[in-house]
């Protein structure tokens, strides 16, 4: 048991759970958080997020990235419904697929499952959520902007 502990200790890193269960109030945490879709991320950052180690990493992707492609990075939390202290993050990414007969769809691959979050991840990842929304509102007003200096209205 020893060892096991030291090596445990060792290993360091994302703390995944099974499944997502509060201890100290003995209850499943299912209440979710509503998501978190970040788009247009290029194949590196998905990259570096499926390779992250730490809880950190894994809020504070690139978002000066953002392009207009059809990949996302979506994250998902659930809560304690009773303390909402406990929570546990899952990551997957998607991305638009058109397949050989026309069709298109959406694929999706999960990056990270159940991972055990503290009460202080809870508030970095509303903090990601805000830098999102800024982000996403200031590149919608990037083409606003540029058709006004050029007098174009076709933009919408």
């Amino acid at each position: 048991e020893y060892l096991l502990t030291i090596i445990a200790g060792m290993a360091g890193g994302l703390m995944v759970a099974d499944a997502p269960f509060c201890e100290d109030c003995e209850v499943w945490a299912n209440k979710p958080v509503p998501n978190l879709d970040i788009p247009g991320l290029p194949d590196a950052v998905v990259k570096s997020v499926q390779q992250a180690t730490r809880v950190e990493d894994l809020f504070c992707p690139p978002l000066g990235q953002l392009r207009m492609n059809d990949r996302h990075l979506c994250y998902s939390i659930h809560v304690c419904p009773r303390c909402e202290k406990s929570g546990f993050l899952s990551v997957t990414t998607s991305r638009l697929a058109t397949k050989q007969n026309g069709k298109v769809s959406e694929e999706s691959t999960e990056l990270h499952t159940n991972i055990q979050l503290e009460p202080w991840h809870l508030e970095a990842f509303e903090e990601l959520r805000a830098d999102v929304e800024a982000q996403l509102k200031m590149q919608k007003q990037l083409p606003e902007t540029a058709a006004q200096t050029s007098g174009r209205t076709d933009v919408p």
